[in-house]
């Protein structure tokens, strides 16, 4: 862009004023920037990238560990979704019980456990959707 700029000039003679006036401006060290600027080559990009491999293991198992915490939680809510389904379905049979056998009493209950298991499945599948949200950001 500087050439384009002013092709007849160095670039040099042009950008190291600029470049010095950053260097005192910014807060780091002239050695922590050439050592930034050493690691940056492609030389030794091959170090990087031994490190990187070295590396692996550790992130795979914590990868891996997150991966078993988000299987566990997500088959405990599962779980309790289906445990509240089964709970209903049993609260429907003993009410057509308490029906088929004109007892109030147990017609009652029934639907009780039946209202208080449906209330729960919904809330449990509103925390588990919004469980899966929050896995996708």
């Amino acid at each position: 862009m500087l050439h384009t700029i002013s092709p007849s000039s160095e670039i040099l003679e042009i950008a190291k004023p600029a470049f010095l006036k950053w260097l005192y401006q910014n807060n780091q060290s002239k050695w922590k920037l050439i050592w930034k600027w050493i690691n940056a080559q492609p030389l030794f990009q091959v170090f990087h990238s031994i490190q990187d491999l070295l590396d692996s293991p550790r992130r795979f198992i914590e990868l891996k560990e997150i991966q078993q915490h988000r299987e566990f939680h997500f088959s405990v809510l599962e779980n309790q979704k289906r445990q509240l389904f089964f709970l209903g379905a049993i609260g429907i049979t003993g009410s057509l019980f308490g029906i088929y056998s004109r007892i109030t009493l147990i017609t009652d209950v029934a639907l009780g456990i039946t209202g208080i298991s449906l209330v729960a499945y919904i809330i449990c599948s509103w925390k588990q959707k919004n469980w899966l949200k929050s896995l996708k950001k």
